[in-house]
């Protein structure tokens, strides 16, 4: 269960943020790392509820991580930088571990998406100007996916990833030309 699954009727709030983070996560990016550690907190709630019987309790469990995640993530610069990096490695685990065929339990594929995870949070500490723009650009476009795919017909698995594909290449060319005039976010707002 994700959040899309979640809010069902309400998916298409994913949509704006997607644009948001995809659009402007470079420019922003003290927004874009507080909406993106807000969502890693629900999604940390959702995950847990649904390993319980009561997911609207876990529901708000995770509305209260994500904006705990969220006020830390705007005072504490490096760390929202650590998490971005790992919900962007953690969103771009799920392809690469469903095309690579790879036949793995529940712990496996577990232990891979934190694996990536955790690389993936330490190469964005590191590189963190290259990376907000990429890690925004996955997360906005894997929120766009979500929010979108059930409204293409149901034969649409084989060509309806182009569309998303294409939609990541606008996002990061339209961040890489914002950033050539804004080099470094965080000297900027110092």
């Amino acid at each position: 269960m994700d959040l899309t699954q979640i809010f069902s009727g309400y998916g298409w709030i994913f949509v704006p943020i997607g644009l948001f983070l995809g659009l402007l996560g470079y420019r922003a990016y003290r927004i874009s790392l507080f909406l993106v550690a807000l969502l890693a907190g629900l999604a940390l709630g959702v995950w847990v509820g649904s390993k319980s019987e009561n997911s609207q309790l876990y529901l708000i469990l995770g509305l209260i991580i994500g904006a705990i995640l969220g006020l830390v993530s705007h005072f504490l610069v490096r760390l929202s930088f650590f998490v971005l990096g790992m919900v962007g490695g953690l969103v771009l685990s799920f392809p690469i571990i469903e095309q690579a065929g790879w036949d793995l339990e529940a712990t496996g594929k577990l232990i891979l998406q934190l694996a990536s995870s955790l690389v993936g949070g330490i190469l964005t500490v590191l590189l963190y100007r290259s990376l907000i723009l990429v890690f925004t650009s996955v997360v906005g476009t894997y929120l766009i996916y979500h929010s979108t795919i059930h409204f293409f017909p149901s034969n649409s698995d084989n060509w309806s990833w182009i569309l998303y594909a294409i939609l990541l290449l606008v996002f990061i060319v339209v961040q890489i030309s914002s950033r050539k005039s804004h080099p470094n976010p965080v000297e900027r707002n110092r």
